[in-house]
């Protein structure tokens, strides 16, 4: 059985690559399964994630291709999930995301040794 939910990524998309964590609107954060490197822009792209036999994948924008991604966080309620209207409140939730993907890093590396 095929699950599936859309979300967005939480500002820029610069393609996949396996040392970065994807962080969704609603809070869930995801990493790449399997080593695999694209290079391509975008802002806050629309994401799907759809699980297929117990296992992950997402699909971004229009990009045909999938990737297997396995969720580090589940979603939560935040205030990464509120959408800025300013750009000062753009540039405080731009801080936050920041502060919290440094955080996130810094787990996984801890995990990692």
């Amino acid at each position: 059985m095929r699950k599936s939910f859309k979300s967005f990524i939480a500002g820029n998309f610069d393609g996949w690559d396996p040392d970065t964590v994807y962080v969704l609107d609603d809070g869930s954060t995801w990493k790449l399964a399997y080593p695999y490197f694209l290079m391509m822009y975008l802002y806050r792209p629309r994401v799907t994630v759809f699980t297929e036999n117990r296992r992950h994948y997402m699909q971004v924008g229009f990009l045909q291709q999938r990737v297997q991604v396995v969720r580090l966080t589940k979603a939560k309620k935040c205030n990464a999930a509120k959408r800025p209207k300013s750009p000062e409140e753009i540039t405080a939730w731009l801080v936050e995301l920041r502060r919290f993907e440094e955080e996130l890093s810094l787990q996984t590396a801890q995990r990692q040794r």
